[in-house]
């Protein structure tokens, strides 16, 4: 399994370490309601990951690592070794 993790603040920023994912199955994303009312967020990751299924939430906080962040977009991409994934 490969993990890449983004956070956006403004744009998209991948966070390190990255695991050299290429064509993730799943990509998981969490924001504030604020952030996520604009669509872009979504199309952005979707033009990233073409043939990823996306699935994401809104959130009070948005925790990547040990951190914990407001007002913004984290999204962690998958890729499975040997995993169908289907939503």
């Amino acid at each position: 399994m490969k993990v890449e993790k983004l956070l956006w603040e403004g744009h998209w920023e991948r966070t390190e370490p990255f695991y050299g994912v290429s064509q993730p199955q799943l990509v998981l994303f969490f924001g504030s309601s604020d952030k996520l009312q604009a669509p872009s967020h979504y199309q952005e990751l979707r033009d990233r990951f073409p043939s990823a299924h996306i699935v994401g939430c809104s959130t009070a906080g948005e925790i990547l690592d040990d951190e914990v962040f407001d007002d913004s977009v984290v999204a962690t991409a998958i890729e499975f070794d040997q995993v169908e994934v289907a939503v």
